[in-house]
């Protein structure tokens, strides 16, 4: 006997995990007894109330009831709960700091990247509100922790879809379709790179309107579209391989730790602080949902920092109007400030990195002829007045000296200088009496020597280039002509590094520094220095 095909009632209302309007956002939260509701900030009673059915332009929404199948499996999200309507309310400072001690109690972190992480997740509740999206990344071997981190950062996130990196890429698609919420990815470590079907899903949620379509399975002739677009959060024992995705990541590298206060498993108390600590920010949420916007993304595109890390960096901004005034005193700021600093310390101690400051340390007179061999003499004069304890001067930079200085071979450094904007020329120069002719190092052009600082000296003001390095066939364009006007910002971060004053700054303009001022279109006093007024914000 043929079954009967029993038609499905079609619903008058549309379930959703969050409803977004033109006046706000509406959470879905949990009660008991399977029962959901809607919270939602009561304007006219300033505080967050709770409602079974929204009924929106003539559409009806009810909270989604996280279950997928008959034998009662839960989609894999956590809620709100409707204690909601009770949680403290409290200012974002507090709130940071709350997220901070909480999570310090069961991962082991440095402090800035710890403040990097509670940046994280208050983004991801407003993430709605940003047309690009951050993705965070716990990366280390077995035993460093990278599981906890996930698990402690992502019960904390916006809606957090907690899946194993067994699942398929049609399952993560699917019930990322229905939570809408941030992706958390344990053993994330996918084959393959950039032609990877779930690396490709993962690239695309990056930036709004970007859709992932995929063929039915029942049906290959029919399509079927889904959104990307959300925060996510990896624990990954190696890199991406495809290099668009790794450099779209936030990435953070645990160690072993030493601490015992540490407990090996989450305690019951943790669910309970967890369920607590997710309430009071869903309610911050909405009582500062208007609030957010992307004003601050401005900010960001002003800092002394490269681009990539601007582009990471923008979407966390949008949160920054709510921590109030004193902007560069902001950690986030801060922390970006430290993260350029160490990128221009890895970059330092790569191959181009070390011939880079290599040639700019021999022009700047870091590097003396003493410490080069003897066989280096002929380029070295003692004739200079500030050469007052015989440290000799050099005049002229070879090959050989940085194969000398860095310990590579002449094949590398000539391959890798070209790379850097350098050649070598065959010239006769005056060194004291001698003619001396050897083949020497030149600059090809300006906006190469800005590049390779910004590279490899970031952390240091650029200096002129050097006469050592101009190749007198070379009419080199104006270093002042190729920087950008400094941003208030990047002056509010010179001024507080050359002197460390409250309110009023009088500081020597040192060279390094002194064409600030120029762009600026500000003179130095005859005396050689510079007074400026500028609030200390920096700290």
């Amino acid at each position: 006997m043929e079954k009967k095909k029993v038609k499905k009632e079609k619903k008058d209302y549309e379930e959703a995990v969050f409803v977004e309007t033109q006046d706000g956002i509406y959470l879905a939260v949990r009660g008991g007894a399977e029962k959901y509701y809607f919270a939602y900030l009561d304007e006219d009673q300033g505080k967050v109330a709770l409602v079974e059915e929204l009924k929106i332009d003539g559409k009806k929404y009810r909270p989604l009831v996280p279950k997928l199948d008959k034998k009662g499996h839960r989609l894999p999200v956590e809620y709100p709960t409707t204690n909601i309507v009770n949680a403290e309310h409290i200012e974002t400072p507090e709130l940071f700091t709350k997220i901070k001690e909480h999570l310090r109690k069961y991962v082991d972190l440095p402090e800035n990247e710890l403040e990097l992480v509670v940046f994280f997740i208050l983004f991801t509740w407003f993430y709605r509100k940003s047309n690009t999206v951050a993705y965070l990344r716990f990366l280390g071997d077995s035993g460093k922790g990278k599981s906890r981190m996930l698990t402690v950062t992502g019960d904390l996130c916006f809606y957090p879809l907690m899946l194993a990196g067994t699942a398929t890429r049609s399952a993560i698609m699917r019930v990322q379709e229905i939570a809408k919420g941030t992706l958390v990815l344990d053993e994330a470590d996918f084959k393959g790179d950039k032609e990877n079907d779930l690396v490709k899903f993962i690239n695309a949620g990056f930036e709004r309107r970007k859709v992932a379509i995929m063929s039915k399975r029942n049906d290959p002739s029919k399509i079927e579209a889904f959104d990307p677009f959300s925060p996510k959060i990896f624990a990954m024992r190696e890199p991406f391989r495809d290099a668009a995705t790794e450099g779209r990541i936030l990435s953070i590298s645990p160690y072993e730790t030493n601490r015992r206060d540490i407990p090996p498993v989450l305690p019951t108390t943790y669910f309970e602080e967890t369920e607590r600590l997710r309430d009071m920010i869903a309610s911050w949420c909405l009582r500062n949902w208007r609030r957010v916007n992307d004003e601050k993304i401005e900010l960001v595109q002003q800092l002394p920092v490269e681009p990539r890390l601007k582009q990471l960096a923008a979407p966390l901004s949008i949160i920054l109007p709510l921590f109030g005034d004193g902007i560069i005193q902001n950690s986030f700021v801060k922390w970006l400030l430290e993260r350029q600093k160490k990128i221009a310390e890895q970059r330092a101690n790569s191959a181009e990195g070390q011939i880079f400051n290599a040639i700019v340390d021999i022009a700047q007179g870091i590097i003396h002829g003493k410490d080069l061999p003897e066989k280096f003499k002929k380029y070295i004069t003692y004739a200079y007045y500030e050469d007052t304890e015989g440290e000799g001067k050099i005049v002229a930079i070879t090959a050989g000296m940085l194969a000398e200085i860095t310990g590579m071979s002449n094949a590398k450094i000539s391959r890798l200088m070209q790379e850097l904007g350098f050649h070598t020329k065959r010239r006769t120069i005056t060194i004291g009496d001698a003619k001396v002719r050897g083949r020497y190092i030149y600059l090809t052009d300006t906006r190469r020597w800005v590049e390779g600082w910004r590279k490899y000296r970031a952390n240091e003001s650029i200096m002129e280039i050097p006469e050592i390095i101009k190749d007198p066939e070379i009419d080199y364009e104006s270093l002042l002509d190729l920087l950008p006007e400094p941003t208030e910002i990047e002056l509010e971060i010179l001024i507080n590094e050359l002197c460390k004053e409250e309110n009023t700054v009088n500081c020597r303009v040192l060279e390094p520094f002194s064409w600030y001022s120029e762009v600026l279109g500000k003179r130095c006093a005859p005396t050689g220095w510079l007074s400026v007024e500028v609030p200390n914000r920096i700290g």
